[in-house]
């Protein structure tokens, strides 16, 4: 092709090339003979889409190809569409001789249904159409050689590298087969260039549709699609929400069992952990003090007798009166004493274990009254403290069903509902929480007080986006301050 390329020809081409379209030489017309024809075709495809590069969208890239092209052709009217993606319709974009249109005059209706003609029958169709070819699926553009009393309508599709239709040329009162031979050289060209410029110049978000559009045009794309709507129908999914909170095990009464006077600790016969029955003897209180004392209040009363038999002699009334009250103040003090050598035995008031009391190292030890020694539950049902964090208290309610796992019987679960929440937080492990109680059985007793485990509060049904997503919002709802 390059042997038949003038010098001068051939510097304009490197010149227009070089200077991105800034040439303003008007174009030539065409030569329609087999010697100039490729040359000239050449020549002004490469000016027109170094001019192409500098429009500002795909609108004015349409509008500068139509009028060049009817410049270069010579025919009456060209008008350029150009389509958003493979399923949808093709649009005029630009038409030769007019910056804006009409959209809805009956000429531009005429060629947008000519160009739609033509991306539905995927190939170049003419009317007249030319010899051998099929005369039907040709209707619009028959329509409009009538319409604008033409001699000749031919569109031709612009395909990208891809063999994609992504808009199309149509020429009024051109002979087909010079439009044909224009276009199929260089629709890649054309095609490329309309493309990157509406790419360009498009929006961010715009750019993005797009580029989704076409990924779901294939099957890499039809398949995330398919995967996206699976994961929205998982996602909208009602599904149980379940609260995890921290629990502990705890009797459901206590009792406490204090010192019953003052005195010194002798034994201790149990120890935290330890099963008891009611009337078990749990301590021993030491006795010598006791009979000491009791001791020296019979030697007073014995004392006490003798100085009133011997004012009762003198008969000194006065003095027998005296001894007397004596003898009975002695007398109950010593009665004091006997009970307590009764009391020296410290018994469990139920059934129970004991939970706290481990005064092994405090025996001898001196005791005041109403000093607690051991703390005494009962094991036939206990209540299991759930701390239920502040931030799901709301969902939480009473008859809330409860599935319990405990540390020390991992393959065994509780269940149960909850009975009470107590009206006021507390702090645990730096955490503010409400305690939410619910009674157990203790079956064969294997439920100690203070095992601790977590339990599952299920509250209602939700959605599996919101159960998953419902924190992160409040967080951030929370960080603007909402």
């Amino acid at each position: 092709m390059t042997d038949g390329i003038s010098s001068d020809s051939g510097s304009w081409i490197v010149q227009a090339w070089a200077s991105g379209g800034a040439s303003t030489t008007a174009p030539r017309p065409v030569d329609r003979s087999a010697d100039g024809g490729a040359l000239l075709q050449a020549e002004f495809i490469l000016c027109t889409v170094a001019q192409m590069n500098y429009c500002a969208d795909a609108g004015e890239a349409s509008r500068l190809l139509a009028n060049r092209l009817r410049q270069f052709l010579g025919c009456r009217q060209v008008a350029v569409g150009l389509r958003n993606g493979r399923s949808a319709g093709c649009k005029i974009r630009g038409l030769s001789g007019v910056v804006r249109f009409d959209a809805h005059s009956n000429f531009v209706r005429a060629v947008q249904d000519a160009v739609e003609e033509t991306v539905v029958r995927e190939s170049e169709t003419a009317w007249p159409p030319r010899a051998g070819e099929d005369k039907t699926g040709a209707m619009a553009h028959e329509r409009l050689v009538s319409l604008v009393g033409a001699e000749c309508v031919a569109s031709v599709p612009l395909r990208d590298q891809q063999d994609r239709i992504i808009g199309v040329l149509l020429f009024v009162d051109e002979p087909a087969d010079g439009a044909f031979s224009l276009v199929s050289r260089h629709a890649a060209a054309l095609a490329s260039c309309l493309t990157a410029a509406e790419r360009n110049h498009a929006g961010l978000l715009a750019r993005w549709w797009r580029r989704c559009r076409e990924t779901c045009l294939t099957w890499r794309g039809r398949g995330m699609v398919l995967a996206a709507a699976c994961l929205l129908f998982l996602l909208a999914l009602p599904m149980p929400y379940r609260i995890e909170c921290s629990c502990e095990v705890q009797p459901v009464t206590r009792r406490f069992v204090a010192a019953p006077y003052d005195g010194t600790l002798e034994k201790t016969l149990v120890s935290p952990g330890d099963v008891v029955r009611e009337g078990d003897v749990l301590a021993r209180m030491d006795e010598r003090e006791i009979r000491w004392e009791l001791a020296g209040l019979n030697a007073d009363r014995a004392r006490a007798e003798k100085e009133r038999d011997a004012a009762m002699a003198g008969h000194r009334t006065s003095d027998t009166q005296l001894a007397e009250l004596e003898m009975e103040r002695l007398t109950l003090q010593i009665q004091l004493l006997e009970q307590r050598m009764k009391n020296l035995a410290i018994k469990s008031p139920i059934d129970g274990v004991v939970v706290a009391g481990d005064l092994e190292k405090a025996e001898g030890a001196p005791l005041t009254i109403g000093q607690t020694l051991f703390e005494v539950a009962p094991l036939g049902r206990m209540v299991v403290e759930v701390a239920v964090p502040e931030c799901e208290i709301a969902r939480v309610g009473r008859e809330s069903p409860v599935k319990i796992s405990l540390d020390a019987l991992p393959d065994e679960y509780l269940e149960g509902s909850v009975q009470r929440i107590h009206p006021r937080a507390e702090l645990r492990e730096q955490a503010s929480v409400f305690l939410a109680e619910l009674e157990v059985e203790n079956a064969g007793n294997r439920l100690r007080p203070g095992m601790n485990g977590w339990a599952t509060v299920t509250s209602g049904r939700r959605s599996l986006a919101w159960i998953l997503f419902h924190k992160p919002w409040s967080s951030l709802k929370q960080m603007l301050a909402w």
